[in-house]
């Protein structure tokens, strides 16, 4: 089946919430231990300092607790000692409680950042695997690569720890703010002088930092998609000598994330020390107005009493809250950076394949395959003019078509709509006379064994790339693949046999080795349609020549396709078709054309003449 990867809605507009709805549900139990944790470790916190404050009255200032302490009357007949070694007790467990809180807290967030994390990483990647063709023709390789890594990367400090800081700030400013109205509302509203500034700043650098870290994290794209392009490229840059080129070119990328993230900072450094300054004179101004009071009675118009004990809390309390405050410019700037690397996620995340599976769609297994194009034409969405026109033909199992033309003459554009890597626009393409925009991709693409050009071989070993994409492979299988693909008794020679660890991109064997690899993975396949495109370019004649004669010993029971530019490669074809400027110029048999074509004719001269 075509499992489809996990959808966003795509009329959502708030990608953060997107991020909890979507996601956190599923992680109810690491959230639970997070708000817990940060809660009672708030909670802790404010002990230590309620109880400094009354043993300071009590013990020694000897002054009575108001009866609206409910434990007033019973800690009347305590001794001051024994007051004190309540109270240190009390603050000892309090410690204890709040280290336990806080590995509880940490626990919970950081369980919560890392499943988030993966799923978004694994979502991201299945969801851009599922996109159509047409979008990788717009899209560069290191900026998705960015979007998986570096934006998922990005979100950790956030999921962890700006949003149980966020919660704490809201614990602080509210349990703490009520706390210090109980104790003082006349000395609180000279506490609370920062929190609108504050507020007002934080609007405003909101507002400016946003658009700059959007061009930052696209600038990281971009600097990645150089590297990623330079790095694969690294053989051509050395041949061709272009080391101080490349490194113009990089150093221009590099520049550009240079200017996009110093403007960023230039607008973060600024933001930070104006908090710190405003919640600074909101604690002195806290302080020296409290400490008036204390000694020469209340100041300013105010008519209420402030006990030392009173005082030492307030103060105390009045830093747990101002701090905190001060820490709000580090959570909305990593926010910010959160938000404009999720947007990223989750613009990809909600990109739609244009190519999907029909709600009629079956699963297709052929039997006696038959293939059918019927005036077949298409364009690419980039291009204005036709790669295809009015291209028509029909094979039976057990026929072999060879396909030949120059260059761009849309030989391996076939194949593309074969395997509906692209829809048509005109016409049609059935498997035993149904549409194959009837049938379900996986089973389509199961039903084509495809050897491209290209010959990409994974990082691994030669084995894992032969049994690619195939369960329960026998040995037997393998080495029947291998032979029949002309590169069993070269693997015989390596040390490590199939288990040869071949690199990246199969870099340490030779072009024509990756051919004969693919070629056998091809096989391992046992598909009724087998496609050859240009798979053998980097042959010798004999080795081409002997893999043909394989190949055609075997091919009674499916439908074959051969693509090259060498007529040699497809004159023993069943039926053959020459391609150029995307239309067919000339079919038929091998005999059949050298009659009736004089440019085939040519062509088999002039080769056969070369070789």
């Amino acid at each position: 089946m075509n499992i489809p990867p996990k959808k966003i809605p795509a009329n959502s507009s708030n990608s953060m919430l997107d991020l909890y709805t979507h996601y956190g549900r599923n992680h109810r139990f690491h959230i639970f231990c997070g708000v817990l944790g940060t809660l009672l470790g708030r909670f802790s916190g404010l002990l230590p300092a309620f109880f400094l404050g009354l043993a300071i009255d009590l013990i020694f200032f000897d002054q009575s607790l108001p009866p609206s302490y409910v434990f007033s009357s019973q800690l009347e007949s305590f001794s001051s000692s024994s007051i004190l070694i309540l109270f240190s007790v009390i603050i000892t467990l309090s410690f204890f409680l709040g280290a336990v809180s806080m590995w509880l807290g940490d626990r919970g967030w950081n369980a919560f950042a890392q499943e988030i994390q993966h799923e978004l990483r694994t979502d991201a990647y299945d969801a851009l695997q599922a996109l159509s063709m047409n979008f990788f023709e717009d899209s560069r390789t290191g900026e998705l690569l960015s979007i998986i890594n570096n934006d998922v990367n990005q979100l950790e400090d956030f999921l962890s720890t700006s949003f149980s800081d966020a919660l704490r700030l809201v614990v602080m400013v509210i349990g703490v703010g009520l706390i210090l109205f109980l104790l003082n509302p006349e000395l609180t509203i000279i506490a609370m002088f920062p929190v609108p500034i504050i507020a007002i700043l934080a609007y405003l650098f909101v507002r400016n930092i946003h658009p700059k870290y959007v061009a930052m994290r696209s600038s990281v794209g971009g600097l990645s998609s150089r590297l990623e392009d330079n790095l694969s490229g690294i053989e051509v840059i050395n041949t061709e000598s272009t080391k101080p080129y490349e490194k113009g070119r990089v150093s221009d990328s590099s520049s550009e994330y240079y200017n996009t993230n110093w403007e960023a900072i230039s607008t973060r450094i600024k933001f930070f020390p104006m908090v710190t300054i405003i919640t600074g004179i909101g604690f002195v101004l806290t302080f020296t107005v409290g400490g008036l009071w204390v000694l020469s009675g209340p100041p300013l118009g105010f008519s209420r009493p402030l006990t030392p004990g009173t005082f030492v809390t307030f103060v105390i309390y009045v830093q747990q809250f101002v701090w905190p405050i001060a820490q709000f410019g580090q959570i909305v700037n990593t926010y910010q950076r959160a938000k404009a690397s999720n947007s990223r996620i989750f613009g990809l995340l909600k990109q739609s394949p244009s190519i999907v599976d029909s709600p009629e769609a079956i699963d297709f297994s052929p039997l006696n395959v038959n293939l059918n194009f019927n005036q077949v034409s298409f364009r690419y969405p980039s291009l204005e003019n036709y790669v295809l026109k009015d291209i028509s033909f029909r094979l039976e199992k057990g026929e072999t078509l060879g396909v030949v033309g120059p260059s761009g003459s849309g030989k391996t554009t076939l194949v593309k709509l074969l395997a509906r890597l692209y829809d048509v626009n005109e016409g049609s393409i059935c498997i035993e006379d149904k549409n194959i925009q009837e049938i379900t991709l996986y089973s389509l693409r199961k039903s084509i064994a495809y050897v491209s050009q290209d010959s990409y071989l994974f990082s691994g070993t030669l084995r894992e790339n032969i049994e690619y994409g195939q369960q329960n492979v026998t040995e037997q299988q393998i080495i029947e693949a291998t032979k029949t693909a002309r590169i069993h008794e070269f693997i015989s020679t390596l040390p490590d046999g199939y288990d040869t660890i071949i690199g990246e991109r199969g870099v340490t064997l030779s072009g024509g080795q990756r051919q004969r690899v693919a070629l056998a993975r091809a096989l391992i396949k046992q598909s009724p349609i087998f496609v050859i495109d240009e798979a053998t370019r980097y042959l010798d004649t004999e080795t081409e020549s002997d893999i043909r004669e394989s190949l055609s010993t075997s091919s009674s029971n499916r439908i074959t396709i051969i693509i090259s530019h060498r007529l040699a490669s497809v004159y023993k074809s069943t039926k053959i078709i020459m391609l150029d400027d995307g239309r067919i110029i000339a079919n038929g048999s091998h005999e059949d054309l050298l009659k009736n074509s004089p440019l085939y004719a040519s062509l088999w001269k002039n080769q056969s003449t070369s070789s």
